[in-house]
Protein backbone atom coordinates (compact mmCIF):
# COMPACT_ATOMS: atom_id res chain seq x y z
CA UNK A 1 0.00 0.00 0.00
CA UNK A 2 3.29 2.12 -0.09
CA UNK A 3 2.33 3.31 -3.51
CA UNK A 4 -0.85 4.46 -2.75
CA UNK A 5 -1.32 8.87 -2.33
CA UNK A 6 -2.07 9.77 1.01
CA UNK A 7 -3.83 12.93 2.59
CA UNK A 8 -2.51 16.22 3.64
CA UNK A 9 -2.58 14.98 7.31
CA UNK A 10 -0.51 12.05 6.67
CA UNK A 11 2.35 14.30 5.58
CA UNK A 12 2.22 16.41 8.03
CA UNK A 13 3.29 14.56 10.72
CA UNK A 14 5.19 11.81 8.56
CA UNK A 15 8.71 12.71 9.24
CA UNK A 16 10.91 12.38 5.82
CA UNK A 17 13.66 12.93 6.31
CA UNK A 18 15.24 12.18 9.83
CA UNK A 19 17.65 8.86 10.09
CA UNK A 20 18.54 9.07 13.51
CA UNK A 21 17.74 11.24 16.52
CA UNK A 22 20.21 10.72 18.70
CA UNK A 23 23.89 9.58 18.52
CA UNK A 24 25.79 9.29 21.38
CA UNK A 25 28.50 6.62 23.79
CA UNK A 26 27.47 3.42 25.39
CA UNK A 27 28.28 3.47 29.04
CA UNK A 28 31.80 1.68 28.19
CA UNK A 29 32.74 4.19 25.70
CA UNK A 30 33.78 1.58 23.09
CA UNK A 31 30.86 2.11 21.20
CA UNK A 32 28.77 4.45 19.84
CA UNK A 33 25.13 4.02 19.50
CA UNK A 34 22.67 5.03 16.51
CA UNK A 35 18.59 5.58 17.43
CA UNK A 36 15.96 6.84 14.77
CA UNK A 37 12.52 6.04 13.50
CA UNK A 38 12.06 2.39 11.48
CA UNK A 39 14.27 2.95 8.60
CA UNK A 40 11.42 1.71 6.14
CA UNK A 41 12.57 1.88 2.51
CA UNK A 42 16.02 3.42 3.96
CA UNK A 43 16.91 0.17 5.11
CA UNK A 44 19.15 -1.11 1.97
CA UNK A 45 20.89 2.31 1.66
CA UNK A 46 21.61 2.32 5.73
CA UNK A 47 23.34 -1.16 5.53
CA UNK A 48 25.42 -0.03 2.95
CA UNK A 49 26.23 3.22 4.94
CA UNK A 50 29.62 3.89 5.93
CA UNK A 51 30.88 5.66 9.41
CA UNK A 52 34.24 7.40 9.95
CA UNK A 53 35.40 8.66 13.07
CA UNK A 54 36.47 12.54 12.69
CA UNK A 55 39.55 12.19 14.72
CA UNK A 56 40.85 8.74 14.36
CA UNK A 57 39.91 8.03 10.69
CA UNK A 58 38.46 4.27 11.55
CA UNK A 59 36.25 3.13 9.05
CA UNK A 60 33.06 0.99 9.81
CA UNK A 61 29.65 -0.70 8.73
CA UNK A 62 26.71 -0.32 10.81
CA UNK A 63 25.63 -2.81 13.19
CA UNK A 64 21.62 -3.21 13.51
CA UNK A 65 19.76 -4.80 16.31
CA UNK A 66 16.65 -6.37 15.35
CA UNK A 67 13.71 -3.84 16.37
CA UNK A 68 9.89 -3.51 15.29
CA UNK A 69 9.64 -0.16 16.45
CA UNK A 70 12.67 2.29 15.74
CA UNK A 71 16.18 2.00 14.15
CA UNK A 72 18.84 0.81 16.65
CA UNK A 73 22.27 0.76 15.62
CA UNK A 74 26.08 0.48 16.46
CA UNK A 75 29.81 0.91 15.49
CA UNK A 76 32.42 0.96 17.40
CA UNK A 77 35.21 3.62 16.98
CA UNK A 78 37.97 4.74 19.66
CA UNK A 79 37.12 6.91 22.81
CA UNK A 80 39.58 9.76 20.80
CA UNK A 81 36.49 10.34 17.87
CA UNK A 82 34.42 13.07 19.35
CA UNK A 83 32.13 13.45 16.08
CA UNK A 84 31.89 11.31 12.70
CA UNK A 85 30.91 11.24 9.32
CA UNK A 86 28.44 9.05 7.67
CA UNK A 87 28.38 8.16 3.91
CA UNK A 88 24.94 7.34 2.77
CA UNK A 89 24.23 7.19 -0.95
CA UNK A 90 25.16 10.21 -2.03
CA UNK A 91 24.92 11.97 0.95
CA UNK A 92 27.52 12.88 3.41
CA UNK A 93 26.09 13.41 6.76
CA UNK A 94 28.22 14.73 10.05
CA UNK A 95 27.07 14.38 13.53
CA UNK A 96 28.85 15.41 16.91
CA UNK A 97 28.98 12.13 19.44
CA UNK A 98 26.84 12.94 22.79
CA UNK A 99 28.27 11.71 25.89
CA UNK A 100 26.95 8.83 27.82
CA UNK A 101 24.54 9.82 30.91
CA UNK A 102 24.07 6.96 32.54
CA UNK A 103 26.38 7.86 35.48
CA UNK A 104 24.12 10.80 36.12
CA UNK A 105 21.81 8.19 37.03
CA UNK A 106 22.97 5.37 38.40
CA UNK A 107 21.66 3.81 40.99
CA UNK A 108 18.65 6.14 40.97
CA UNK A 109 14.66 5.07 40.62
CA UNK A 110 13.96 7.09 37.03
CA UNK A 111 9.95 8.56 36.02
CA UNK A 112 10.37 9.28 32.20
CA UNK A 113 7.52 10.38 29.71
CA UNK A 114 7.23 12.50 26.48
CA UNK A 115 5.55 16.03 26.86
CA UNK A 116 3.77 18.19 24.37
CA UNK A 117 2.27 21.05 26.31
CA UNK A 118 0.46 19.55 28.98
CA UNK A 119 0.20 22.02 32.10
CA UNK A 120 2.43 22.59 34.27
CA UNK A 121 0.66 22.21 37.25
CA UNK A 122 -0.23 18.34 36.14
CA UNK A 123 3.46 17.35 35.63
CA UNK A 124 4.46 19.07 38.94
CA UNK A 125 2.13 17.09 40.39
CA UNK A 126 2.47 13.55 38.43
CA UNK A 127 6.39 13.99 39.80
CA UNK A 128 5.13 14.48 43.23
CA UNK A 129 2.62 11.69 43.34
CA UNK A 130 5.21 9.37 42.40
CA UNK A 131 8.07 10.70 44.58
CA UNK A 132 5.57 10.67 47.59
CA UNK A 133 3.96 6.72 46.91
CA UNK A 134 6.64 5.06 44.81
CA UNK A 135 10.00 6.58 46.01
CA UNK A 136 11.03 7.99 42.31
CA UNK A 137 14.35 10.08 43.10
CA UNK A 138 14.87 11.10 39.30
CA UNK A 139 12.67 12.37 36.67
CA UNK A 140 13.35 12.46 32.55
CA UNK A 141 11.50 14.52 30.36
CA UNK A 142 11.35 14.45 26.58
CA UNK A 143 9.70 17.31 25.58
CA UNK A 144 8.56 17.16 21.67
CA UNK A 145 7.50 20.49 20.97
CA UNK A 146 5.74 22.41 23.63
CA UNK A 147 4.73 25.88 22.92
CA UNK A 148 2.65 26.92 25.92
CA UNK A 149 6.15 27.43 28.08
CA UNK A 150 9.91 27.32 28.00
CA UNK A 151 12.25 24.14 28.36
CA UNK A 152 13.50 26.62 31.36
CA UNK A 153 9.78 26.84 32.74
CA UNK A 154 8.84 23.28 32.45
CA UNK A 155 12.56 22.11 34.24
CA UNK A 156 11.90 25.00 36.78
CA UNK A 157 8.34 22.80 37.86
CA UNK A 158 10.06 19.80 38.11
CA UNK A 159 12.75 20.86 40.30
CA UNK A 160 10.14 22.63 42.63
CA UNK A 161 9.24 18.73 43.38
CA UNK A 162 10.76 17.91 47.01
CA UNK A 163 12.56 14.48 47.25
CA UNK A 164 13.44 14.78 43.72
CA UNK A 165 17.70 14.12 43.05
CA UNK A 166 18.16 14.37 39.41
CA UNK A 167 16.18 16.04 37.30
CA UNK A 168 15.98 17.07 33.02
CA UNK A 169 14.58 17.77 30.65
CA UNK A 170 15.47 16.62 26.69
CA UNK A 171 14.41 19.06 23.89
CA UNK A 172 13.17 16.65 21.57
CA UNK A 173 12.03 18.52 18.47
CA UNK A 174 10.62 15.77 15.94
CA UNK A 175 7.34 14.39 14.79
CA UNK A 176 5.35 12.68 17.14
CA UNK A 177 3.90 10.42 13.86
CA UNK A 178 0.66 10.67 11.97
CA UNK A 179 -2.21 8.09 11.14
CA UNK A 180 -2.24 6.52 7.88
CA UNK A 181 -6.18 5.89 7.23
CA UNK A 182 -5.06 3.76 4.15
CA UNK A 183 -3.71 1.18 6.45
CA UNK A 184 -6.35 1.21 8.90
CA UNK A 185 -9.47 1.05 6.09
CA UNK A 186 -7.49 -2.11 5.10
CA UNK A 187 -7.42 -3.88 8.82
CA UNK A 188 -3.72 -3.06 9.24
CA UNK A 189 -1.95 -1.10 11.73
CA UNK A 190 -2.37 3.03 11.04
CA UNK A 191 -0.47 4.28 13.99
CA UNK A 192 2.85 5.81 12.67
CA UNK A 193 5.24 6.51 15.25
CA UNK A 194 8.52 8.56 15.14
CA UNK A 195 9.35 10.71 18.44
CA UNK A 196 8.07 8.06 20.53
CA UNK A 197 9.51 4.87 19.58
CA UNK A 198 12.77 6.04 19.44
CA UNK A 199 12.63 7.94 23.39
CA UNK A 200 12.83 4.89 25.00
CA UNK A 201 15.86 3.94 22.82
CA UNK A 202 17.55 7.21 23.73
CA UNK A 203 16.13 7.01 27.49
CA UNK A 204 17.76 3.65 27.89
CA UNK A 205 20.82 3.55 26.43
CA UNK A 206 22.12 6.96 26.84
CA UNK A 207 20.67 7.67 30.12
CA UNK A 208 18.65 5.02 32.15
CA UNK A 209 20.93 1.85 31.62
CA UNK A 210 22.96 1.81 34.92
CA UNK A 211 19.52 3.33 36.94
CA UNK A 212 18.00 0.96 39.40
CA UNK A 213 14.57 0.90 37.90
CA UNK A 214 12.75 2.54 35.21
CA UNK A 215 9.20 3.42 35.54
CA UNK A 216 7.48 4.61 32.38
CA UNK A 217 3.93 6.23 32.47
CA UNK A 218 2.63 8.87 30.92
CA UNK A 219 1.41 12.56 32.78
CA UNK A 220 -2.20 11.38 32.92
CA UNK A 221 -1.00 7.94 34.22
CA UNK A 222 -0.70 7.15 38.34
CA UNK A 223 -0.38 3.76 39.68
CA UNK A 224 -1.12 2.40 42.43
CA UNK A 225 -0.55 -1.09 44.48
CA UNK A 226 -3.27 -2.83 46.56
CA UNK A 227 -0.32 -3.70 49.21
CA UNK A 228 0.73 -0.06 49.70
CA UNK A 229 3.92 -1.30 48.05
CA UNK A 230 6.51 1.07 45.50
CA UNK A 231 6.34 0.22 42.20
CA UNK A 232 9.88 0.58 41.92
CA UNK A 233 10.68 -1.58 44.89
CA UNK A 234 8.57 -4.56 43.86
CA UNK A 235 10.37 -4.69 40.21
CA UNK A 236 13.90 -4.37 41.77
CA UNK A 237 13.00 -7.82 43.54
CA UNK A 238 12.12 -9.67 40.87
CA UNK A 239 14.06 -11.98 39.67
CA UNK A 240 13.44 -11.07 35.61
CA UNK A 241 13.20 -7.31 36.63
CA UNK A 242 9.95 -6.78 35.00
CA UNK A 243 6.56 -5.78 35.99
CA UNK A 244 3.66 -4.81 33.32
CA UNK A 245 0.44 -3.67 34.42
CA UNK A 246 -2.87 -2.90 32.80
CA UNK A 247 -4.15 0.78 33.15
CA UNK A 248 -7.89 1.79 33.97
CA UNK A 249 -9.92 5.09 32.95
CA UNK A 250 -10.79 7.24 35.56
CA UNK A 251 -13.82 9.61 33.47
CA UNK A 252 -13.53 12.83 32.88
CA UNK A 253 -16.40 13.87 35.49
CA UNK A 254 -15.41 16.46 37.73
CA UNK A 255 -15.89 15.76 41.48
CA UNK A 256 -18.48 18.11 43.94
CA UNK A 257 -16.70 21.21 44.55
CA UNK A 258 -13.69 21.32 42.58
CA UNK A 259 -13.30 24.59 40.69
CA UNK A 260 -14.30 23.24 37.31
CA UNK A 261 -11.75 25.60 35.01
CA UNK A 262 -8.41 25.06 34.02
CA UNK A 263 -6.72 24.81 37.95
CA UNK A 264 -8.47 21.46 38.16
CA UNK A 265 -5.74 18.48 38.52
CA UNK A 266 -5.83 14.85 39.82
CA UNK A 267 -7.63 15.01 42.94
CA UNK A 268 -10.59 16.17 40.85
CA UNK A 269 -11.53 13.21 38.96
CA UNK A 270 -12.62 10.05 41.22
CA UNK A 271 -15.02 8.51 39.11
CA UNK A 272 -14.92 5.96 36.57
CA UNK A 273 -17.84 4.06 34.48
CA UNK A 274 -19.58 1.40 36.11
CA UNK A 275 -19.81 -0.03 32.27
CA UNK A 276 -15.94 -0.05 32.23
CA UNK A 277 -14.65 -1.44 35.92
CA UNK A 278 -11.90 -3.35 33.92
CA UNK A 279 -8.78 -2.71 31.99
CA UNK A 280 -9.28 0.43 28.95
CA UNK A 281 -7.78 -1.72 26.85
CA UNK A 282 -5.12 -4.67 25.93
CA UNK A 283 -2.19 -2.23 26.26
CA UNK A 284 -0.14 -2.12 29.28
CA UNK A 285 2.67 0.03 30.62
CA UNK A 286 5.84 -1.64 32.17
CA UNK A 287 8.63 -0.80 34.92
CA UNK A 288 11.93 -2.70 34.61
CA UNK A 289 15.68 -3.00 36.72
CA UNK A 290 18.24 -2.38 34.40
CA UNK A 291 20.84 -4.29 36.42
CA UNK A 292 17.98 -7.41 36.76
CA UNK A 293 16.66 -7.11 33.24
CA UNK A 294 17.62 -10.97 31.44
CA UNK A 295 18.42 -10.21 28.16
CA UNK A 296 17.61 -12.24 24.69
CA UNK A 297 19.68 -10.36 22.11
CA UNK A 298 22.00 -7.51 23.05
CA UNK A 299 20.32 -4.74 24.33
CA UNK A 300 16.59 -4.61 25.71
CA UNK A 301 14.54 -2.23 23.68
CA UNK A 302 11.74 -0.81 25.83
CA UNK A 303 8.84 0.81 23.63
CA UNK A 304 5.49 2.39 24.98
CA UNK A 305 3.37 -0.71 25.99
CA UNK A 306 6.46 -3.46 25.88
CA UNK A 307 9.73 -4.29 26.76
CA UNK A 308 11.56 -6.06 23.79
CA UNK A 309 15.01 -7.88 24.48
CA UNK A 310 14.72 -9.77 27.48
CA UNK A 311 12.67 -12.47 29.40
CA UNK A 312 9.38 -11.27 30.90
CA UNK A 313 7.65 -14.91 32.20
CA UNK A 314 5.42 -13.18 34.62
CA UNK A 315 1.87 -12.55 33.58
CA UNK A 316 -0.04 -8.97 34.26
CA UNK A 317 0.73 -7.91 37.66
CA UNK A 318 -3.01 -8.08 39.86
CA UNK A 319 -1.05 -5.56 42.67
CA UNK A 320 -0.72 -2.48 40.39
CA UNK A 321 -3.43 -0.56 38.76
CA UNK A 322 -2.07 2.15 36.71
CA UNK A 323 -5.25 4.63 36.33
CA UNK A 324 -5.62 6.82 33.54
CA UNK A 325 -6.94 10.38 33.85
CA UNK A 326 -9.16 10.86 30.91
CA UNK A 327 -9.29 14.88 32.69
CA UNK A 328 -5.50 15.23 32.49
CA UNK A 329 -5.61 15.76 28.95
CA UNK A 330 -5.44 19.16 26.02
CA UNK A 331 -7.44 17.17 23.40
CA UNK A 332 -3.88 16.68 21.55
CA UNK A 333 -5.30 13.39 20.27
CA UNK A 334 -8.61 15.18 18.69
CA UNK A 335 -6.65 17.70 16.77
CA UNK A 336 -2.83 15.16 15.95
CA UNK A 337 -5.20 11.79 15.11
CA UNK A 338 -7.18 13.21 12.22
CA UNK A 339 -7.21 10.10 10.14
CA UNK A 340 -8.07 7.27 13.37
CA UNK A 341 -11.44 6.57 13.91
CA UNK A 342 -13.29 7.82 15.93
CA UNK A 343 -13.51 6.47 19.48
CA UNK A 344 -13.05 7.80 22.98
CA UNK A 345 -9.92 9.19 22.63
CA UNK A 346 -11.24 11.98 20.62
CA UNK A 347 -13.49 13.27 23.31
CA UNK A 348 -11.78 12.38 26.65
CA UNK A 349 -10.76 16.03 27.15
CA UNK A 350 -14.48 17.55 27.04
CA UNK A 351 -15.75 17.23 30.79
CA UNK A 352 -19.15 14.84 31.17
CA UNK A 353 -21.83 15.67 33.75
CA UNK A 354 -21.45 13.39 36.79
CA UNK A 355 -24.37 10.49 36.47
CA UNK A 356 -24.91 8.24 39.52
CA UNK A 357 -26.42 5.67 36.77
CA UNK A 358 -23.31 5.88 34.55
CA UNK A 359 -20.23 6.73 37.05
CA UNK A 360 -19.04 5.57 40.70
CA UNK A 361 -16.20 6.85 42.61
CA UNK A 362 -13.39 4.87 43.12
CA UNK A 363 -12.97 5.42 47.06
CA UNK A 364 -9.21 3.88 47.15
CA UNK A 365 -8.17 6.15 44.41
CA UNK A 366 -10.01 9.43 46.36
CA UNK A 367 -8.24 8.51 49.61
CA UNK A 368 -4.64 8.21 48.08
CA UNK A 369 -5.50 11.47 45.98
CA UNK A 370 -6.34 13.07 49.05
CA UNK A 371 -3.43 11.86 50.94
CA UNK A 372 -0.90 12.50 48.62
CA UNK A 373 -1.93 16.10 47.56
CA UNK A 374 -4.44 17.42 50.21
Amino acid sequence: MSELSRPDFFWEGFDEFGLFYDVFRDINDARIWFVGPSPANLKGELEAAIVVGDQSGVVAKLQFQKSRSACVAYVDLPEEDVGLTMRIGTQTLRATIGRNLSSDFAGMRVLCCINNDNDLNWIADWAKFYQKEHAANAVVVFDNNSSRYTKSELSAALEGVEGLDQSIVVDWPFHFGTMDKIAQDNGQNGYVRFAQPVMYMSLYLRMASKARSILNVDIDELVLSNKGRSIFEATEKRWFGCTKFHRYLVENVLAPGSPGNNSVSFSDFVYRSRKQLGPQDKFKKWAMSPGRVKPRQLVAQPNTHWVDGVWNPYPVSREFKCYHFAGINTGWRANTQKGELREWQHERHLAQNFDPELHLKDEILAEKLDEIFG
